[in-house]
């Protein structure tokens, strides 16, 4: 399924890495969706309005993790927490064998998150996925 994500600059994400010692073997640490399940079939003027603008500011703010195979980030950007189907934006840093990337969703909403003793500024580009 492709989806509308923010992406971590290359600096960006190994400035990250320096910052985030990833807990499972698995590194991922790439992208931030922003729309999921935005089909091939999409017309692209559609796609177009989807795409978001470059934003000013995003932060890491806090840490979430079920210590059995999954760990994030949420995310702040340009001060919104919240994408638009209403789940928070994260980013997935690492994962144990198995298990996925959307596995971060649920994660966040059962564990919660802890705040990090200060935010992380990330520098991402909007970008189609598939």
């Amino acid at each position: 399924m492709q989806y509308i994500a923010f992406n971590l600059t290359e600096n960006s994400r190994k400035d990250l890495l320096t910052r985030i010692n990833p807990r499972f073997s698995e590194v991922y640490c790439e992208h931030i969706t922003h729309i999921y399940g935005v089909s091939k079939e999409t017309d692209s003027s559609r796609i177009s309005e989807l795409m978001p603008v470059k934003p000013k500011t995003v932060r890491a703010y806090a840490y979430s993790t079920d210590a059995l195979g999954v760990e994030a980030l949420l995310i702040e950007i340009d001060g919104v927490t919240l994408r638009p189907d209403g789940k928070p934006y994260h980013l997935t840093i690492s994962l144990a064998e198995g298990r996925r990337q959307m596995d971060s969703n649920t994660v966040i909403e059962q564990y919660g998150s802890k705040s990090l003793a200060e935010p992380i500024e990330l520098e991402v580009i909007p970008s189609w996925n598939d």
